[in-house]
């Protein structure tokens, strides 16, 4: 069972125009019970190519696909306490 939470999320309203926003997440891994795996991630975005078009919430959500991407590679060779994504 993989149990992942946002632990914090920063994303001012006003798009590229207000600033890189970014979203950080934490996770374990528990397999029959045990814990298998735990990490840190973390992702920042300005927006990319064409940012200052983007509104915040799409911004963010190149934060949050980044960061799935980044547990997925984590989850074929999971340690403890790894940190993924910036870090």
């Amino acid at each position: 069972m993989l149990n992942v939470e946002f632990s914090n999320v920063v994303g001012a309203g006003g798009g590229a125009w207000s600033g890189a926003k970014f979203v950080a997440v934490k996770g374990e891994l528990f397999e029959n019970g045990k814990k298998i795996g735990s990490f840190n991630g973390r992702r920042t975005s300005g927006g990319g190519f064409f940012g200052a078009y983007k509104g915040t919430c799409k911004i963010l959500d190149r934060c949050v696909k980044a960061l799935g991407k980044d547990v997925a590679l984590w989850m074929i060779d999971p340690t403890m306490d790894a940190t993924i994504g910036e870090f």
